[in-house]
């Protein structure tokens, strides 16, 4: 891991327009630098902060949003993470804005639960290879473990998944497989 001004950045990015994923993961699974920032320093007078020092730095992806939304709940500042949040150029499906409101300290609908069992086996069975860091927020900021058993147990290439998105497999290039195996280990535990 890098650091650009005091904020965390992937090693193998070239910017910071990722730190703020980076940072909500880093407290979602209690990294041992997550101290050597502040969270609340990716909360803008106005929106959400990718990097402080970053041009667009407003401009958030819905996975940056969700993933630093349950760094915000793991770091309980509830009333920082907005449940109506809209992530520029993103369509924010039930799942996620229910994810959204459960960060917010809020409880969620059915039917945003519902919809993210069908992303739980959306990955499971139809794309289990794909990007989880989304996903892996969700479940692991819901009360019910149900889901990340669940999703353990049937997506048989969920470690791949991690490992190819933060380590070297598959020419992945964040460069981070310390973080890699820390998130593997933390939901080897979670499970049990």
């Amino acid at each position: 891991m890098r650091w650009q001004y005091g904020y965390p950045c992937d090693l193998g990015s070239t910017d910071g327009q990722d730190s703020a994923r980076l940072a909500g993961l880093m407290r979602v699974f209690n990294h041992p630098d997550a101290n050597r920032f502040d969270i609340f320093d990716y909360i803008g007078a106005y929106d959400y902060l990718r990097h402080p020092k970053e041009i667009n730095a407003t401009a958030f992806s819905r996975d940056q949003a969700s993933c630093l939304f349950a760094g915000l709940y793991f770091s309980k500042l509830f009333y920082f993470a907005r449940e109506d949040y809209q992530p520029q150029n993103d369509i924010i499906m039930p799942s996620v804005r229910g994810h959204f409101k459960r960060c917010a300290g809020f409880k969620a609908s059915w039917f945003q639960d519902l919809w993210l069992w069908l992303d739980v086996l959306y990955s499971c069975f139809i794309d289990p290879l794909a990007e989880s860091n989304q996903l892996i927020c969700m479940m692991k900021v819901h009360s019910s473990k149900a889901y990340l058993k669940f999703w353990c147990k049937w997506n048989k290439k969920w470690r791949v998944s991690i490992l190819n998105y933060w380590s070297e497999n598959e020419g992945a290039w964040r460069g981070e497989p310390e973080l890699a195996e820390l998130m593997i280990k933390t939901i080897e535990s979670d499970i049990r």
